[in-house]
């Protein structure tokens, strides 16, 4: 038997609340308990998982090419005419240089 409408209704008035804070527990649990499943799945999975090893750059370093320096030059031909001309110094080769205002002579030339 029902007991009378106004102590059923204080009742269900009284445990309505604690049924719906126990219903919106048991949600929060289901969300946070599939979210721990989920996160914890991802992790298993980036640990056993082979990827791709990591590209790492590659730095190169190239030797500095050599800084070429220029001299400028007197050369004398065999009929005495004098040029001025711009050598690269690596262009000297076994060159005895002569400093001051005489004109600079090589061996391996072929006015010597």
């Amino acid at each position: 038997m029902n007991p009378s409408d106004r102590h059923s209704e204080a009742v269900w008035e009284h445990t309505l609340p604690h049924i719906r804070s126990t219903r919106r527990r048991r949600s929060c649990r289901r969300i946070t308990g599939a979210a721990a499943v989920c996160g914890a799945l991802a992790a298993v999975w980036l640990t056993v998982h082979p990827g791709k090893p990591i590209d790492r750059p590659v730095v190169r370093i190239e030797p500095a090419s050599p800084v070429i320096a220029t001299i400028a030059v007197m050369r004398i031909d065999e009929a005495g005419d004098i040029r001025l001309e711009e050598v690269a110094s690596n262009e000297l080769g076994l060159t005895e240089l002569s400093l001051g205002q005489t004109p600079l002579l090589s061996y391996d030339s072929q006015y010597w």
